[in-house]
């Protein structure tokens, strides 16, 4: 299945970005996806550098840059709508301030394959906060379905995205940009649910914002943080697990 990672790039936080990047060049697969970046009219911003970077690094890059500043409820949007629109079956949701680890597009690509025929499943989401395996075992080849979704790196199929997250898209209640918490209560009312990582494929690193003050920014950083992740994972068969009592997540 063909699969585009699309960024939303605001243009402001570069630091980040390059951290992001860099991480998503190591990952295994890459130079398979369609790398799809939307970047807000920043002035300072390279946009030619930019471009010209991508062009070495990724194999297949595409740099949209927005007339005027979308923001991030109909950036994302744009994000999604441009990689179906280009033909993916899957897309990937990136952003600037979140690495992820070298197995992530293997995990994607396995949850794309396996689970593109399964209703109950709307996306494949990445990113855990903490998972605590008891017993002594170890499941970082493991993957569970939750009721839950987390915007922190995910992915969906096209069917998904043109039957029920795209035309139900929109702001929460008293949230303007608050796309991933109304799509949360999308999902509790149809009863469906998201698969996950035992263990985290993405780690936050955006302490700064673009959309909060620093200092609500500051206070909220620290519970956005992946107690789980690791950079680096061999190549593995990943399986689904049923969660139980050997198992406590905080997704």
């Amino acid at each position: 299945m063909d699969i585009t990672v699309a960024f939303t790039v605001s243009g402001q936080r570069q630091k980040y970005l390059r951290q992001a990047l860099a991480s998503w060049a190591r990952a295994r697969g890459v130079q398979d996806a369609r790398m799809l970046f939307c970047v807000e009219p920043e002035p300072s911003f390279p946009v030619p550098d930019f471009t010209a970077w991508a062009g070495e690094t990724f194999s297949r890059v595409q740099v949209a840059v927005n007339p005027a500043v979308l923001g991030c409820l109909a950036n994302t949007r744009q994000a999604m709508e441009l990689a179906f629109g280009g033909g993916a079956g899957f897309a990937v949701l990136a952003e600037e301030d979140i690495e992820v680890s070298t197995d992530v597009l293997e995990y994607f690509g396995w949850a794309a394959g396996r689970y593109e025929r399964d209703t109950d499943i709307m996306a494949a989401c990445s990113h855990v906060l903490s998972s605590r395996v008891l017993r002594g075992i170890s499941w970082p080849d493991a993957a569970v379905r939750l009721p839950w979704f987390s915007p922190l790196v995910w992915g969906t199929w096209k069917p998904c995205w043109d039957e029920f997250i795209g035309p139900g898209w929109g702001p929460a209640e008293g949230n303007a940009q608050g796309w991933d918490v109304h799509l949360r209560e999308q999902l509790r009312e149809v009863e469906r649910a998201c698969l996950f990582p035992v263990l985290s494929r993405s780690l936050h690193i955006g302490q700064a914002s673009t959309l909060f003050s620093p200092e609500l920014a500051a206070h909220m950083y620290p519970g956005t943080r992946s107690s789980c992740f690791s950079r680096d994972y061999p190549p593995q068969e990943w399986r689904e697990v049923i969660p139980g009592p050997q198992l406590e997540m905080t997704v």
